[in-house]
């Protein structure tokens, strides 16, 4: 992780990942990114994660590298319809 004097201006429009499904950007673990809600999509688990302030995004610990996307992500939300489907079905 790079370190940022409290001065410098970190710059979070850096080259990112982009999903494969819905492109939208995506950040790995350790990142330092912007306060805000962010999903984990790399496990297809969707967990929630919401930053109160600017940091960066926790490690799983599991061997994994963690990937996660801002909320919006269109893919959690397709996701969420077909499980309702699935349920229903």
């Amino acid at each position: 992780m790079r370190q940022t004097p409290d001065s410098e201006r970190v710059d979070y429009e850096e080259t990112h990942l982009l999903c494969e499904e819905c492109q939208m950007p995506l950040w790995k673990a350790g990142q330092v990114v912007p306060a805000g809600t962010y999903v984990r999509v790399d496990d297809r688990s969707y967990r929630t994660l919401i930053l109160n302030q600017e940091g960066p995004l926790p490690a799983t610990f599991d061997g994994h590298i963690a990937l996660y996307c801002i909320s919006a992500c269109t893919c959690r939300n397709r996701a969420d319809r077909q499980r309702t489907v699935a349920s229903e079905g």
